[in-house]
């Protein structure tokens, strides 16, 4: 029976420098806000852990329409949620959050996600030693991280 010889190259190592570039890193950002606002429009917290935006409390005060009570999904009348955005910082940082909007909105928005005295809590963004973003978010974040990896790898063997 005749042996076959295969030789494999990955010179992987000069890629990974640049393993987030700006496309991997614009996709990331978007992403994840794209996701974050969509888990926030059917109530839930894009914070794994955190599960269901509270109830409001007292729904006879609640500033908007009372249809739009529940689900709870942040959007009275929807400036903040227009502030939930990202920024590139550098060529491998990508900051989440509330970046935009002014000055009210982003104390509103400080607001729901620390919550006050007579205000549950309202996560939409990680920000706590050993919060991450919820299974959902995770699992885009993982899987442009491969396509990206698989990117380099291609790349890897082609040089040579």
């Amino acid at each position: 029976m005749a042996k076959v010889k295969v030789t494999a190259r990955f010179q992987i190592l000069e890629f990974l420098d640049t393993f987030i570039d700006g496309a991997t890193a614009e996709s990331i950002g978007r992403a994840v806000v794209e996701e974050s606002k969509k888990l926030i429009a059917t109530g839930q917290s894009p914070v794994r852990g955190f599960g269901r935006l509270e109830r409001y409390k007292d729904r006879k005060s609640y500033p908007g329409k009372l249809k739009n009570a529940t689900p709870v999904n942040l959007n009275l009348l929807g400036d903040m949620l227009d502030g939930l955005t990202f920024k590139r910082k550098g060529s491998d940082i990508i900051r989440i959050g509330m970046l935009g909007g002014s000055a009210k909105v982003k104390e509103i928005a400080g607001y729901h996600q620390d919550g006050t005295p007579n205000m549950a809590a309202r996560r939409f963004v990680p920000n706590a030693d050993g919060e991450e973003w919820a299974v959902s978010i995770m699992r885009k974040i993982r899987d442009l991280y491969g396509g990206r990896l698989a990117k380099l790898i291609r790349q890897s063997n082609k040089k040579g």
